[in-house]
């Protein structure tokens, strides 16, 4: 049976999508499209991205959507790194788990000319720990704009919104198909829908050019 495809609506509802449709913003399209109209109070083009008041005090689990897909959130930071341990967030009130950040603060660019680019953004990854530091396969993305991208107009009035993103690391989702001379690998498994890799054996012709929009080392492999 075909998957729901479904989104959040800024509500909590249910938005259906059309067949094949998915709600998929790159980093960049995410912060300029979505987070900075938000941040600066400005109408959504969409409303696909509903607000939770403090995000990391709720289990993934517990949040509104399905948890097979990936979801995104609107979230108010009611704490800060300075009052804080800089590698741990206690995600709900008896302290039974935590987020943890793993690596750097990543920046995030958009290509405003030939060989030149504007960082718009940044991006932290955390990945969650229940019990006795035990890591599970929950991982959450926020996303903050820049103050350069904010008016400093004195009537704007913004506000400390930043976006998340929360998905499940697929296991042991990879899978090799040999169908007479061209072989396929599944990298991946997200949503239902798979993505390929094809060896050389057959020409397909050229690859589709990037985004322009984005930066080409602006997305990484997610889960």
């Amino acid at each position: 049976m075909m998957e729901k495809n479904s989104v959040l609506s800024s509500n909590g509802g249910e938005l259906q999508l059309p067949v094949g449709f998915r709600f998929r913003p790159t980093d960049a399209e995410l912060i300029l499209y979505y987070l900075k109209p938000k941040v600066r109070s400005l109408p959504l083009t969409a409303t696909f991205i509903p607000q939770i008041d403090e995000i990391f005090q709720s289990h993934p689990s517990h949040l509104p959507g399905d948890v097979k897909q990936r979801r995104y959130f609107f979230s108010k930071r009611k704490w800060d790194y300075s009052k804080t341990s800089k590698s741990r967030i206690n995600y709900i009130s008896d302290e039974s788990g935590y987020w943890k950040i793993v690596g750097k603060e990543k920046a995030i660019s958009v290509n405003v000319a030939p060989r030149t680019s504007v960082v718009v953004g940044t991006k932290k990854t955390f990945v969650l720990y229940e019990g006795k530091h035990t890591k599970t396969s929950w991982f959450m993305h926020e996303y903050r704009l820049l103050p350069s991208q904010i008016s400093t107009a004195p009537t704007m009035e913004c506000e400390n919104w930043y976006a998340y993103r929360i998905n499940q690391r697929k296991r042991n989702g990879r899978v090799k198909i040999t169908r007479g001379n061209t072989k396929k690998k599944i990298v991946g498994e997200d949503d239902g829908v798979m993505e390929l890799s094809v060896d050389n054996t057959v020409e397909f012709g050229s690859p589709p050019l990037p985004s322009p929009l984005c930066s080409s080392n602006e997305e990484e492999a997610s889960a």
